[in-house]
């Protein structure tokens, strides 16, 4: 009876100990298992990582109201005066033209020039202005009259019209080309020397002026930078010719105009120039 009392609790010990074994068992396969995937929160991103990240879009440029092609959009009127020097190429400078004396070729005058303008927006101008040959390099082959010893000096003079238009304005520089026609004058004097030796007396004021006019046309173009507000410093280029009567004139005393006939020329300068907006 013990015998099978004690046998009994062996068998059921047992039982427990295997239930207990395929617990931990299953648990551990359980454990084993993957989790469970949770639904995850959405990632949040800072703005300044995203400003960070992308590139700034470029800004559009604001217009400086103090750049000169903002300025130039109103109305303006200008002023240049400049100094250049002349070059006639091709003229013939002569005294006769009957083969006594021979004629010089070439001239070469240091300029003045003055201009007034009235700036147009955007980038016309319109204006006038006038050159004046001061001293050419070529003197008239001299043509004596007995007793007499006479000095020859040359002066040109050209007063035109002129328009232009400015394809480049920027904040400080700009460049223009434009078209020129008008008036020139060519004066040739003849004048008696003081020291001349006779002790004839002269009557009269001593020297033959000859004035032959003509037309003129050019072609022309500068730039000009702006150093100061309505001040600028620049250069010029004019290129063209002038139309002079094909027979010179002649003075009572024989004398003949120095040039004849059409000639071309080409100026250079360097202007300062003024504006002020009306």
């Amino acid at each position: 009876m013990a015998v099978t009392g004690s046998h009994a609790w062996q068998k059921t010990e047992g039982a427990v100990i295997a239930t207990v074994g395929q617990l931990l068992v299953a648990n551990a396969a359980r454990g084993e298992e993957a989790p469970v995937p949770q639904d995850e929160p959405p990632s949040v991103v800072s703005i300044h990582a995203i400003d960070a990240a992308t590139p700034p879009e470029a800004l559009p440029e604001q217009p400086n109201p103090l750049a000169l092609s903002n300025r130039m959009r109103r109305l303006h009127g200008m002023v240049e005066g400049g100094l250049g020097w002349l070059t006639l190429p091709g003229a013939e400078v002569c005294s006769v033209r009957t083969g006594e004396t021979g004629c010089l070729r070439g001239d070469s005058s240091p300029t003045l020039e003055a201009w007034q303008l009235f700036r147009l927006p955007p980038a016309l101008a319109l204006g006038a202005g006038a050159t004046m040959g001061l001293t050419p390099t070529t003197d008239t082959p001299e043509r004596s009259i007995e007793g007499i010893n006479r000095e020859h000096s040359r002066r040109y003079l050209t007063v035109e019209g002129t328009g232009r238009a400015y394809p480049y304005v920027g904040r400080a520089l700009e460049a223009w080309v434009g078209l020129t026609a008008g008036l020139v004058v060519v004066s040739d004097t003849f004048a008696v020397k003081a020291d001349s030796g006779t002790d004839k007396p002269l009557i009269g004021s001593g020297g033959v002026v000859i004035r032959t006019e003509g037309f003129t046309s050019t072609l022309s173009g500068g730039v000009a930078y702006e150093f100061r507000r309505g001040w600028s410093v620049g250069g010029s280029l004019r290129v063209g010719a002038w139309f002079l009567p094909k027979e010179p004139k002649v003075s009572p005393t024989g004398d003949r105009a120095s040039l004849a006939g059409q000639t071309s020329y080409f100026t250079t300068s360097v202007v300062l120039a003024y504006r002020v907006p009306l």
